[in-house]
C-alpha cells in the first residue's frame, strides 16, 4: 500500500474486514494511525499488533463512548462524523447506496469535504 510506505497518517474506525486488512498493512509499515473506537476504551481488548504500535508511538487509540455500551447506529454515526471532522480527505472502500454511510457521504460532500470512493475490484 503506497500510503503506508509514504507514512501518510490514517484515521478510521476499522470495523469492516476490508478496513481491518488495511489497518494490518499500516501497522506493519509503522505508518501513523489513529484508531477510533465506537466503544469505551477502559475495558476494550486491543489486539497485540495494536499494543505494539502504541508502544512504538505509531498508533493512538481514542474512544467515542464514555462508558461500555453496545455499538449502535447512533454511536457509529457519531464516530464517523468525528473522524470526518478530523480529516482533510476521506477515502472509502465501498458505500452501499441504501446504507447509513450513503447519507453521511452526501452530507460530507455538502460540507465541502474531499471525498473519494474507491472503484470495486475486478476479479
Amino acid at each position: 500500500m503506497e500510503q503506508a510506505r509514504k507514512k501518510t497518517p490514517l484515521i478510521g474506525g476499522f470495523q469492516s474486514p476490508l478496513e481491518r486488512s488495511v489497518l494490518e498493512i499500516v501497522l506493519a509499515a509503522k505508518s501513523p494511525v489513529v484508531i477510533v473506537l465506537a466503544r469505551a476504551l477502559d475495558n476494550a481488548r486491543l489486539p497485540l499488533p495494536w499494543h505494539t504500535a502504541l508502544n512504538e508511538g505509531c498508533a493512538v487509540v481514542v474512544s467515542m463512548a464514555p462508558a461500555s455500551q453496545r455499538l449502535s447506529e447512533a454511536i457509529a454515526t457519531k464516530r464517523n462524523h468525528w473522524i470526518a471532522s478530523h480529516t482533510s480527505r476521506i477515502v472509502l472502500g465501498h458505500v452501499d447506496s441504501s446504507g447509513l454511510l450513503a447519507g453521511l457521504v452526501e452530507q460530507w460532500r455538502r460540507d465541502g469535504k474531499t471525498l473519494e470512493v474507491l472503484p470495486p475490484c475486478r476479479s
